[in-house]
């Protein structure tokens, strides 16, 4: 009898488990994407309207969130072109600083976890690229140092990037892909 109670445990353990994967594997973390752009957003993270499916798929990258008036979180794991971001390619990264009190653009690896490297930098931001609101930035992303700014990436595998505009003037809204950083593979 309680041979049948453990496996009965057992099995319904691993169908919640499997249940729970294909409910988070359906619901997306970024599900509004930015036409014209390869960024991701969705404007419920951090809001009291935010669904629990949003709620528990969000923990993968981090538990935390602030509603868009505090700061509007993107994702992109492709290029402009939709290939995925990946440590065998170079990628130029374009954009005009927008209208907020600071933004940043930080690499992470499998998991979401930030990348080891040898120089310590994790993130670009106004400070990193010596830009001002309304000016034009330019940085690179790949695993071989490269001359001006360069946010290195892992030594191999996919990555994604998270771009955070805290604080963003009204001007923002509604978000245009203009207003979006560019991503171009070398």
């Amino acid at each position: 009898m309680t041979k049948n109670i453990f496996w009965l445990a057992l099995l319904a353990l691993f169908i919640g488990g499997v249940l729970g994967y294909v409910v988070l594997s359906f619901t997306k973390l970024t599900p509004n994407a930015i036409i014209g752009s390869s960024w991701k957003t969705n404007l419920q993270i951090g809001m009291s309207s935010e669904s629990v499916f949003q709620k528990a798929t969000r923990t993968k990258v981090g538990v935390f969130a602030l509603p868009k008036e505090e700061v509007v979180y993107f994702m992109a794991a492709e290029d402009d072109d939709g290939n995925t971001l990946t440590a065998d390619h170079r990628y130029e990264i374009t954009g005009i600083a927008p209208e907020t009190k600071i933004w940043s653009i930080t690499l992470y690896g499998n998991q979401y976890r930030l990348v080891e490297n040898s120089i310590g930098r994790y993130h670009v931001n106004p400070t990193t690229l010596k830009v001002e609101q309304g000016e034009t930035y330019k940085f690179t992303v790949s695993r071989e140092k490269s001359l001006g700014n360069w946010l290195p990436a892992p030594q191999k595998g996919s990555f994604v990037l998270c771009y955070r505009v805290y604080q963003p003037s009204a001007l923002f809204f509604p978000i245009q892909s203009s207003s979006l950083p560019r991503i171009r593979k070398l």
